[in-house]
């Protein structure tokens, strides 16, 4: 395979790739919605079908990977900065949608650490609130032993 062929299939995997980011990104939004305890099984719903995205995304990083070895080593060169874009058509093209994948990992990257902060408040509300509720708890049972329940007591008086 030459390095025109090597290079276009690259940018294919970087298509794709960048397609799967988009989406992986609107689910990394949709998260954002999903920080309160009611919202709980869609947050499993969408950390699911994230996971899924992430597997095929893997998969086409190794596929990338091995054809960027390649090309690597049929240009002679260490990294994709160091390809001429002159010299190869579609190089710039290729540069272009990697660097459009790094933004939108960055982009996810910054939710991912505000919907973590947020879980992470939500999760300190609730452990207070289970907390109030154990307090009331014994609060109840210390202070509901001492009464004692009586039925209804009649009192005869004979005239």
């Amino acid at each position: 395979m030459d390095a025109h062929n090597m290079i276009a299939y690259l940018i294919n995997v970087s298509e794709g790739k960048l397609q799967l980011m988009h989406q992986m990104l609107s689910l990394t939004k949709e998260q954002s919605s999903c920080t309160n305890e009611e919202k709980l099984d869609q947050m499993m719903d969408l950390i699911h079908r994230k996971q899924l995205l992430i597997d095929k995304v893997n998969m086409l990083d190794s596929e990338f990977e091995e054809k960027y070895d390649a090309l690597k080593k049929y240009c002679n060169v260490a990294s994709l900065e160091e390809i001429e874009i002159r010299k190869y058509e579609g190089i710039k093209k290729l540069k272009n949608i990697v660097q459009q994948i790094y933004d939108i990992i960055e982009k996810i990257r910054q939710l991912e650490v505000e919907n973590n902060e947020n879980m992470q408040k939500a999760l300190e509300a609730v452990k207070q609130e289970l907390s109030q509720v154990r307090y009331n708890i014994k609060i109840n049972h210390t202070y509901g032993k001492n009464k004692n329940v009586y039925g209804g007591v009649f009192i005869d008086k004979k005239k």
